[in-house]
């Protein structure tokens, strides 16, 4: 027959100072008062809430493969797909963008940031990399950005990050670097 103890207190025989042990013990609505509670094993569950401003996810999407950009237009060479914990998360991006500048040097390098997602609205920061090349010289660039805040309206839903890059001259032709030394890399940081 099961049995139940009910008391105000539990306390160890040689005094409050010295911790009490249970084992295989299943706790229910408790709250942890000590600040120097420790949990030193154990899984949190999905259901865990965790403090706002408390980051819950770090998602890093390195580029694959080079992707080469030639002549006037525009490119995508990064899709980025987050599924957030939370549809109060806010999402924040790092991109490191590496690039080979090969022929047909003298051209501006337009590197685009899409973000989409049916619980954000649509944003687009544009920034520009002069530079001005000799033609047939390559040399390796590094253009880095933050986008600042991406708020969600209450709902997790899917948010797209999606990378281009153009040119200003048509016979320029250009290498986002993946997979090497000089990669092309995606940090998108959850904060709860």
């Amino acid at each position: 027959m099961a049995s139940k103890l009910i008391v105000n207190e539990i306390e160890h025989t040689d005094g409050a100072g010295t911790a009490v042990t249970m084992a295989k013990a299943t706790i229910t609505d408790a709250t942890l008062t000590s600040a120097t509670a420790t949990l030193t094993a154990g899984t949190l569950g999905s259901g865990v809430i965790f403090p706002a401003g408390h980051l819950t996810k770090v998602h890093v999407h390195p580029l694959e493969a080079d992707v080469a950009v030639t002549g006037t237009g525009t490119s995508t060479y990064q899709t980025v797909v987050i599924s957030p914990s939370s549809g109060t998360s806010k999402l924040y991006a790092f991109h490191s963008m590496h690039y080979k500048q090969g022929s047909g040097g003298g051209a501006n390098f337009y590197p685009v940031l899409e973000i989409s997602g049916s619980n954000v609205s649509n944003i687009t920061h544009t920034g520009t990399i002069p530079f001005q090349m000799a033609s047939q010289t390559w040399a390796y660039y590094v253009v880095s950005f933050v986008y600042n805040e991406v708020l969600l309206d209450g709902t997790a839903s899917d948010v797209t990050f999606l990378f281009r890059a153009t040119h200003g001259h048509v016979n320029n032709t250009t290498d986002v670097a993946g997979n090497n030394a000089n990669e092309t890399v995606t940090t998108i940081i959850e904060v709860y």
